[in-house]
């Protein structure tokens, strides 16, 4: 035999081990570990519901408070201080930004079939109200491991957008969660 060919067919070998060797530790040197360099599965605890105005606002009417009666998701809840809705939970922003009435907010826990719920209550200080519409509050709440709601999962009945000069409640206006996102 040559001993030309012998070196060609032994580097051949060679160069087949080598790549056979490099797949081997590639294969297993990777996958599913978890280490540092994969990314972990981020679990959001915290829904930031946007609240906006609903309709037309008519001509020469202003708006002294809103209320609305807030059907909230499963595993979803506001934080409670001392058996009460926590301060911050609800924040007037918005047309109701910078109101020196605090947000009146009552909460009932979900208890059998029935949805838990959050009663808040808006109002503005200012004596003539307000003549915008557009968001009047963000509320945060705290959400079970894995729950991911969206707007339409929470429900918003009896609403009522407040005349400054009557009391009475606007025809045409409502109230509406405008955005969600989960942090």
């Amino acid at each position: 035999m040559n001993l030309k060919h012998m070196g060609d067919i032994t580097l051949k070998i060679m160069i087949r081990y080598v790549v056979l060797l490099s797949l081997i530790v590639s294969f297993t040197a990777c996958g599913g570990g978890g280490g540092a360099g994969a990314p972990a599965s981020e679990v959001k605890t915290i829904a930031l519901l946007t609240i906006g105005l609903t309709g037309t606002l008519p001509l020469s009417t202003a708006i002294s408070g809103v209320s609305f009666l807030l059907t909230l998701p499963a595993g979803v809840t506001p934080a409670i201080t001392s058996g009460t809705v926590s301060s911050g939970v609800v924040i007037l922003t918005g047309v109701l930004a910078g109101s020196s009435i605090p947000a009146q907010v009552i909460y009932t826990a979900a208890s059998g079939n029935s949805s838990g719920t959050l009663k808040v209550i808006l109002a503005t200080s200012l004596p003539s109200g307000v003549t915008a519409s557009g968001e009047v509050a963000k509320i945060n709440l705290l959400l079970a491991n894995g729950v991911q709601p969206t707007a339409t999962g929470f429900g918003i009945n009896e609403t009522s957008v407040i005349d400054s000069l009557t009391y009475d409640a606007i025809i045409g206006m409502g109230v509406g969660v405008s955005g969600v996102t989960l942090q």
